[in-house]
């Protein structure tokens, strides 16, 4: 091959290099702007990419927080949860979304002295839209006031004469992430559709009480086999087995306390679709 020839391939193929650079930096860059655009809407249809589930607690005044004097754990708690996963395609991208049927009993000790009076308090996962909320006390319905069936913040009344379960179900839905977390989850991140799928948003104890579960078991069941957990959250006390429609794992603390950073992460779909 002349030199000449030799210099002209060398060009062509430099200038298709570069071409195909270019043509990639484009599509990375527009299917980030759009992805943008698109997450707020998909955040209003679905929810937000984490759902991060607080555990409840009582206490003797309704506008208390975890971290007040006053507050009891529940001795015991059974929480399920059961995703059902489905790929929705918007704009020319496929997002991940999922909805979660959730229940939780929760036994709320009685009182060392007379029964004392207070409120049972049970957030849904901020940003999201309870569906199908209900709530028993010892097996008999409680009726909710309007504000916190739209809210998800339930202040329930609740004496502690004798020990009581104190049961609450909905569904919701989400994107990427579900987590039950001991304390007030805070999410201070967030991840995009270019981020790493496996690197979860940063979640931290937003009212710095140590968190605290008692005699406490979560069971998770899917009805896909791909999930995975994030760096940062804690593997299930058993390994994830295989089931007909997809995967069924669990966690089981008889006692266990932290003040941050400790959280229960599920990844509802392990890469973007």
């Amino acid at each position: 091959m002349s030199t000449l020839r030799f210099i002209a391939v060398a060009m062509v193929f430099a200038a298709v290099s570069v071409g195909w650079l270019v043509l990639g930096g484009v599509t990375f860059e527009r299917t980030r702007t759009l992805d943008r655009s698109l997450s707020g809407k998909m955040r209003n249809m679905w929810g937000p990419k984490v759902l991060a589930q607080g555990a409840p607690y009582w206490t003797d005044n309704a506008a208390a927080d975890r971290s007040d004097a006053g507050t009891v754990v529940p001795v015991a708690s059974v929480v399920t949860a059961d995703f059902e996963h489905e790929s929705r395609y918007k704009g020319l991208l496929w997002y991940s979304t999922f909805t979660v049927d959730f229940s939780g009993r929760y036994t709320v000790p009685p009182a060392d002295g007379p029964g004392a009076k207070g409120f049972f308090r049970f957030d849904v996962p901020a940003g999201s839209t309870p569906m199908d909320l209900a709530v028993t006390v010892d097996g008999v319905a409680v009726e909710l006031p309007y504000a916190q069936r739209v809210s998800g913040r339930l202040v329930v009344p609740l004496a502690r004469d004798a020990a009581s379960v104190v049961s609450v179900a909905f569904k919701t839905k989400g994107q990427l992430y579900w987590l039950y977390y001991p304390g007030d989850a805070a999410l201070t991140g967030d991840s995009d559709r270019n981020g790493d799928e496996d690197q979860a948003p940063t979640i931290s104890n937003a009212s710095g009480a140590t968190g605290e579960l008692r005699d406490f078991t979560l069971t998770v069941t899917t009805d896909f086999k791909d999930i995975n957990y994030p760096d940062g959250s804690r593997s299930p006390t058993k390994m994830a087995v295989d089931t007909d429609a997809g995967k069924a794992a669990t966690w089981r603390f008889d006692s266990i306390r932290s003040r941050n950073g400790l959280w229960f992460g599920f990844l509802a779909v392990v890469s973007w679709v």
